[in-house]
């Protein structure tokens, strides 16, 4: 597979951008940028050094790794847009 169409993919990852949008809402687009930057090369040091190649964890990788967070920022949101929110149990998602 060329290099060309690697690196395109590397660029489509979805984690890195839930990152970076995160990061420069509350830090800056200077700060966010050298964060991303930072990741991608600890990233890349570890596929150099294991010699395995790169998984994305996918765009709701932040949500996954802790739901309760992720639940109360949601909330959150909503009430400050003015609903009432009140949250049933349901069937976790596959």
């Amino acid at each position: 597979m060329p290099a060309e169409i690697d690196g395109a993919r590397a660029l489509r990852a979805r984690h890195v951008l839930v990152e970076r949008d995160g990061l420069r809402a509350r830090r800056g687009a200077n700060k966010a940028t050298i964060a991303v930057c930072h990741s991608i090369l600890t990233a890349a040091w570890h596929m150099l050094q294991t010699g395995e190649t790169y998984t994305d964890p996918g765009g709701d990788f932040f949500a996954r790794r802790d739901p309760e967070r992720t639940r109360k920022r949601l909330v959150g949101q909503l009430e400050r847009l003015g609903y009432t929110v009140t949250l049933q149990e349901g069937a976790a998602p596959t």
